[in-house]
Formats: C-alpha cells, sequence, structure tokens
C-alpha cells in the first residue's frame, strides 16, 4: 500500500502519536495530504501531542508556557485549556523545551525519594503525573509572581499569592509543597557541589533564596553544571521571604491544616511507595532506606558531602595543606560526571584486607559511616593515585603530623606528607 492510499483516519490517528511538535512541523512540510487532514483536526492534535510530550499534566504545562508571555488573568484553567487551541510557536514548543527539564528533575526526584538504585524514573504513573503538575503550577508561580512583583508592593504582593495558592485543593497543595521541598533540597545540594574548594558561605546562602525564586529549569541546569545561579534578582528581602512559604503556609492555616498533619501529608503528597524504605546501613545498621549509599548513587555524593569536605576528613593537618588537597579539589569541579566518583569509592572500598566485611562495593552505607571511610582511607587513596601519576616524593619524617607543611609551600612541595610519621607526636588537637 502506498501512503497516498491512507485515509484521513489512519493519518490523524499518526498525527495524534506523534512525540512533539518539531516531528509534527516535519511532517506537516513533508506533503499536502498530511496538511489536508491536519487542518481539519489541528485542536485535538495538537492537544494530543502535548499529552504525549508531558503526560496527563500537560494543561499545567501548557499554562506554565503561557505565563511568558501572557498575564495571569488572561491564562485559561487547566480544564479551559483542554478544549482550547494551542498556539505553536509561543506555546507548544515552549512546553516542548520545559518538558526536557522537568523529565530530568523527574528522573532526580525519583533518583533521592523513590528508589536509590536507578538514575531515571521510576515514578508510576500518577505518582509521575502528581509530580509534575505540581512542578508545572510551581513555574506557573514563579512566572506570575516575578510579574506581581513589578506590580505590587509589600502586603500586596502577598495578598496576590495568596490568593493564586487558594485556587487549590488541600491535597494539590500538598503536592507544591512536596515539589517545593524537593526544589529545596537541590538548591542545597548544588550550593555544596558548586563550592567544592570552601564552605558555603553567606553570599552562598543568599544566591540558594534567590534560586528558589528562579524557574525550575535554572535549578535543573544547576544541578547539571554544578553552577549555584539565579535566573531572577528579587528587589526586597521582604519579598524574598514572601515569596513562597509564608504564603503557602498561611493558606494551610486558613484551613485550620496544623503544622504536624502539614509536614505528614506533603511528606506523603507524591509517592505511594517507596523502594527499600526500610533498608539499613550495612556497618551501623540505622535504618536510613533511600538516603543509604551505594553503587548506583555515588555520583550524587558531591553535593551531600563535597570535596572540601572528604579533604577535612584528612588526618590531622593534611587539611590544611594546599600542595596535598588542591589537586584533587581541582580534579573535582565541575560536573559530576567529568571526575569517576564511584570509581574512587570503589577503590577506597577495596584497597586493604578487611577482615570484618565492614566495607565492600556491594553495600550500602550511611553517611555517616562513608565519612569514616574517608576518614580510614581517603588519604591511603589520595597517596596510591599520587603514586599512580608519577609523583612519588621521599616521605617527610613528620608525615601528615608535620605542622611546616601547613607554613612553608616550599617543603611541602618537596616532600611526601600522605604518609604516616616516622618521628614526632601528633599535633594537639
Amino acid at each position: 500500500m502506498k501512503f497516498s492510499d491512507l485515509s484521513g483516519d489512519v493519518i490523524d490517528r499518526i498525527f495524534i502519536n506523534l512525540p512533539d511538535y518539531t516531528t509534527l512541523s516535519t511532517v506537516l512540510r513533508a506533503s499536502k495530504q498530511l496538511n489536508e487532514v491536519y487542518i481539519r483536526h489541528p485542536k485535538s492534535i495538537k492537544r494530543a501531542i502535548a499529552n504525549n510530550i508531558v503526560g496527563p499534566a500537560w494543561p499545567a504545562a501548557v499554562r506554565a508556557a503561557m505565563a511568558r508571555t501572557l498575564d495571569l488573568e488572561n491564562i485559561p484553567g487547566e480544564e479551559e485549556l483542554r478544549e482550547r487551541d494551542i498556539e505553536l510557536s509561543r506555546e507548544g514548543l515552549q512546553v516542548q523545551l520545559h518538558a526536557e527539564k522537568v523529565k530530568h528533575l523527574e528522573d532526580l526526584y525519583s533518583w533521592r525519594h523513590k528508589d536509590r538504585t536507578s538514575s531515571t524514573s521510576k515514578l508510576t504513573p500518577e505518582e509521575s503525573f502528581r509530580f509534575r503538575r505540581a512542578l508545572y503550577r510551581f513555574w506557573l508561580y514563579v512566572l506570575t509572581m516575578r510579574q506581581y512583583e513589578l506590580d505590587f508592593e509589600g502586603s500586596e504582593f502577598a495578598e496576590e499569592c495568596v490568593d493564586f495558592l487558594s485556587n487549590f485543593s488541600s491535597d494539590e497543595l500538598y503536592e507544591l509543597g512536596a515539589v517545593t521541598s524537593f526544589l529545596k533540597e537541590t538548591i542545597e545540594w548544588v550550593m555544596r557541589a558548586d563550592h567544592v574548594a570552601t564552605l558555603p558561605d553567606h553570599h552562598a546562602i543568599e544566591e540558594c533564596r534567590l534560586m528558589f525564586a528562579s524557574e525550575p529549569e535554572t535549578v535543573a541546569f544547576g544541578f547539571e553544571a554544578c553552577i549555584l545561579e539565579a535566573d531572577v534578582e528579587v528587589a526586597s528581602d521582604d519579598l524574598a521571604d514572601e515569596f513562597f512559604d509564608r504564603n503557602f503556609n498561611r493558606v494551610l492555616e486558613d484551613r485550620n491544616i496544623d503544622g504536624e498533619l502539614r509536614e505528614k501529608k506533603i511528606g506523603a503528597a507524591i509517592l505511594t511507595s517507596v523502594t527499600g524504605a526500610q533498608d539499613k546501613c550495612d556497618r551501623c545498621s540505622a535504618q536510613e532506606g533511600v538516603s543509604l549509599w551505594g553503587s548506583t548513587n555515588w555520583t550524587l555524593l558531591k553535593g551531600c558531602l563535597n570535596p572540601r569536605e572528604m579533604c577535612d576528613l584528612l588526618d590531622a593537618l593534611l587539611p590544611r595543606n594546599k600542595i596535598e588537597v588542591s589537586p584533587i579539589i581541582d580534579d573535582m569541579k565541575g560536573k559530576v560526571d567529568e571526575f569517576d566518583y564511584k570509581g574512587m569509592i570503589e577503590e577506597m572500598l577495596e584497597m586493604e584486607p578487611d577482615p570484618l566485611g565492614m566495607w565492600s562495593k556491594d553495600q550500602w552505607y550511611c553517611l555517616e559511616c562513608v565519612r569514616e571511610l574517608f576518614r580510614q582511607r581517603f588519604r591511603k587513596w589520595l597517596l596510591a593515585r599520587k603514586l599512580n601519576r608519577g609523583s612519588a616524593l621521599q616521605d617527610c619524617w613528620y608525615g601528615y603530623n608535620c605542622t611546616t607543611q601547613t607554613k612553608t609551600a616550599d617543603h611541602a612541595k618537596r616532600l611526601n606528607h600522605l604518609c604516616e610519621p616516622t618521628r614526632g607526636n601528633a599535633p594537639p588537637p
């Protein structure tokens, strides 16, 4: 059968199963016959493709896309959008761009909260719908409140925020609370991953506040690049404080929902089940569930125990020896996939005999036990790395206890201090 022999109904079915609007544009340029079928049902075809891109949360996604060019009062509601047209160049392609970042954030949410063994989403269809709908609604909130900040001041701004949030049911607000909590958690991860050489300072904490008031795609990019950088400047501290949390809590308080119930509901708003929720640390038996660390999620360690903190767990005075710690910190800068964290941890786990079976690359550990691993073996791993790179130096007699290594750069460069001391006493704590 030739393509030209296909009926209009068959071609219509092809249209509504296209994966995105880019493909739609390509198909429409292919033949006059395709265009003739398309113009009979353009609205339903574009809505079907929106569902293919986003899933059932597509009306919320289209509203967020519209907020780039329209005021909130001119944006149709989610139910109204189910019967409305989608403008391709202004709305459809924006939905497509947003969807890519939302998928990345869903993958990360699933990895950290649903199933620690998979870096791609394991959310059920219903869980995915709740997550995406809430994220798109927050995206709309961000873009809308950014405009309101210019139009209103003080209490007026807060009232507009409250009015926006009051449109949602309590269950939908709990979903928003869960997603915004995840975004804050991710922003804190980015902050720690970005500050590889120092601990976060006041400026970094302020940037976190601004990043939360940024579009979710900024958070997704920050995670991918390990860069803490907001896309917005908030005009005043009051507006920054009132941006979401205060208004969110006020709406729930007006509904007589107390803090304890609120936290419980938010914690269960997205997920109906969690893989390995009761799992324990194989070393200390602490029940940490999805917060355990192992072979499938070492890549995420950088934002929970950053390179500076790793080096601070080295023996004695080594953390203050820039000659020894700067090379590894420099190697860990940038995106997480630019350094082999899994390889480093697994080499540490297997680098010496372990008769008690405490350390194994096949086991799971809580963060405190991961810190203990660094205390016990990170120095030895750094020394092995140094030797493998042909950077062997004569050992300093005082090894990691040497006080001169922290004061004289020439001494630190000339001798190796990643070794155990053969003379002298340990420095005072």
